[in-house]
């Protein structure tokens, strides 16, 4: 993989050689600003292919929630990003909510609205997991023991009955 980027306030990427897959990630000369403008990370350019992993690590305030949140598209960004639908940028602090087991699997998707009542793309019908296809995710996420207690239809408050590592491994399974 390549990588380059000048480092600022003491925060350092990792990543392992590349693997020969398809590129999943491309940052070009990206800066990464705070909201008030102050420059946390300056220059990055990296590329990543399928399979491979990256680790940010740094001190508090250098800028690595705030690169991922430039990724994941929720802040604007200063350089080139190109993003593929496969890569997978997760919360530090997975979300939960009180809800059924299937609305924790199916977040942040809404259920089937009615074309004509939806806002923009939001028309557009998807087809969801049927409930053999959510057992199988819960099991490829070791979370299968969830079913011997509650259906997907239960309503629970989730943030109290998993724990953090559960609760991560809700949203891996979301992916």
């Amino acid at each position: 993989a390549d990588l380059q980027a000048e480092e600022t306030l003491g925060c350092q990427l990792s990543q392992p050689s590349s693997i020969n897959q398809a590129l999943v990630l491309n940052l070009r000369s990206l800066d990464v600003k705070s909201p008030t403008g102050f420059i946390l990370l300056r220059n990055i350019s990296l590329q990543m292919h399928a399979g491979e992993r990256l680790l940010i690590t740094g001190p508090s305030g250098c800028g690595k929630s705030s690169m991922l949140r430039i990724i994941a598209g929720l802040w604007p960004a200063a350089g080139e990003i190109e993003v593929t639908t496969s890569a997978l940028v997760l919360p530090q602090v997975p979300y939960v909510f009180k809800g059924s087991l299937r609305d924790q699997l199916l977040y942040p998707r809404l259920a089937e609205i009615p074309v004509g009542q939806g806002i923009g793309k939001m028309q557009q019908r998807r087809e969801f997991p049927t409930d053999t296809d959510l057992a199988n995710i819960l099991r490829d996420v070791h979370l299968h023991r969830l079913l011997s207690q509650w259906s997907l239809d239960a309503e629970e408050a989730w943030p109290r009955v998993l724990s953090t590592g559960e609760q991560q491994r809700v949203q891996a399974a979301r992916a």
